[in-house]
């Protein structure tokens, strides 16, 4: 064997591994920067969320896939509107009538029939006991989906419906 080729194939060698350690830090980077990237746009999204949210005029509710609140966020000029149902308090507790249990008819809500068919809630005037009292809210809502098309709940807008006194 030629005392140089040895020198020159190990050389190649050497040189493959350089770059392919090269190769593989700039992925790392490259994966390290794009993680960053997407930290960043999700606080943008959800800091933008919030202050949306606190500049709503309606009351901000949303469900999960079985109808329990996972939120009810009143705006932050409402102070009488902020006797929120405690997170995961099933709806049909804070809106009588609703099932069949609390003594209404689940055939004669449109309420129910809506969230059991998973349909859009157009406005509604519906009655809510958020505090022990019932009064008359007016309420909508979307169902909101996965990236997959699977169920996760409702969200929505409430306020309470002034009762003209005589």
């Amino acid at each position: 064997a030629d005392p140089m080729t040895l020198p020159l194939a190990l050389l190649a060698v050497l040189a493959l591994a350089a770059l392919a350690v090269v190769a593989a830090l700039a992925a790392f980077a490259g994966a390290t920067w794009a993680k960053a990237r997407a930290a960043a746009a999700l606080h943008d999204a959800l800091d933008t969320r919030d202050r949306l949210l606190a500049l709503a005029e309606d009351v901000t509710w949303q469900t999960d896939a079985q109808h329990r609140l996972t939120l009810w966020r009143a705006p932050a000029h409402a102070a009488a509107w902020r006797d929120a149902p405690a997170v995961g308090t099933p709806f049909e507790e804070i809106a009588p009538g609703t099932s069949a249990a609390d003594g209404g008819s689940s055939a004669a809500s449109p309420l129910l029939r809506q969230m059991q068919a998973r349909a859009p809630i157009p406005a509604q005037c519906v009655e809510l006991r958020l505090d022990g009292a019932p009064r008359q809210w007016s309420l909508r809502g979307e169902p909101r989906s996965d990236a997959s098309g699977r169920f996760l709940g409702y969200i929505g807008r409430a306020h309470p419906v002034a009762v003209a006194t005589a």
